[in-house]
């Protein structure tokens, strides 16, 4: 008898549950329609980042394949070319981070290819350094130097008079005439 109550119990509850499914979150859509309830409104903002997160999805998803698969057969890279890539475009980076000239940095990645080196290491090499030294002597001597890359001084004529300037020499009078053209900007 009272396995006979036991089961009796049990029925009831499991119709409980189920009743219960039916009214919260885990019921039929149909039957949310039969009685009636709205279905829930969406703000247009929630509807714009709805469609926003799908394309982000969509995107990550694209460059994840993209990224997977190997450039000649289609199929997915072995770890190992991937790792290879990683590590080009780290070199890369670390390469544009310095302050060398382009040639230089042409000749940094030359090398680290050649020896199968890393780019830091290529640049603690004797060869590098040997480069580095000689591109800076040539720096130093071309700043160094009297040629046409120095800027011209704008002279200050507000603190100069008339007999400042050497009548005689071609290089005076050029220098006079400018100085009467800024009297006559001043004046007027």
């Amino acid at each position: 008898m009272e396995d006979e109550k036991d089961e009796t119990i049990d029925s009831q509850n499991d119709t409980e549950v189920t009743e219960k499914d039916n009214e919260g979150e885990g019921a039929d859509p149909e039957s949310e329609e039969t009685e009636g309830e709205d279905k829930p409104k969406y703000t247009e903002n929630e509807k714009k980042l709805y469609a926003r997160m799908k394309k982000a999805e969509a995107d990550a998803k694209l460059a994840r394949e993209e990224l997977g698969k190997s450039k000649t057969s289609g199929k997915p890279a072995p770890v190992g070319d991937l790792q290879k890539i990683v590590d080009a475009t780290l070199e890369k980076r670390d390469l544009d981070s310095l302050d060398l000239s382009d040639e230089l940095k042409k000749e940094v990645s030359t090398y680290a290819k050649l020896q199968n080196i890393s780019v830091k290491k290529a640049l603690n090499s004797e060869y590098i350094s040997f480069l580095k030294d000689k591109e800076e002597k040539k720096e130093r001597i071309d700043n160094a130097s009297l040629g046409t890359k120095r800027k011209a001084v704008k002279k200050d004529y507000s603190d100069m008079k008339a007999s400042d300037f050497d009548l005689k020499t071609t290089e005076g009078k050029a220098e006079f005439a400018k100085y009467e053209q800024y009297l006559r900007e001043q004046l007027g």
